[in-house]
């Protein structure tokens, strides 16, 4: 996978295949379905954590949509969620 920027919102949790996953905001890189501009909803992102590889913790601003509460279905289970 490219370089792809993402803030995580829900991380560290278990699908319904009990497969961990991560439900992040892409605000750059690549992407097989297409980037929008940030701020876009469209970029919201589910990320099987075995697909990730050289992760970097950042100290850049958060960036997100304004649909950040909207119901998704990546994750059954938080044990992280960035509102904690």
């Amino acid at each position: 996978m490219a370089a792809v920027g993402c803030c995580a919102r829900t991380a560290w949790a278990g699908n319904k295949a009990g497969q961990l996953r991560v439900l992040c905001y892409q605000y750059g890189g690549e992407s097989d379905s297409g980037l929008e501009p940030v701020g876009s909803p469209a970029n919201w992102r589910c990320i099987a954590l075995e697909k990730l590889s050289q992760v970097e913790l950042l100290d850049n601003g958060w960036r997100t949509a304004p649909n950040h509460s909207r119901p998704q279905t990546c994750v059954a289970a938080a044990d992280i969620d960035t509102e904690d």
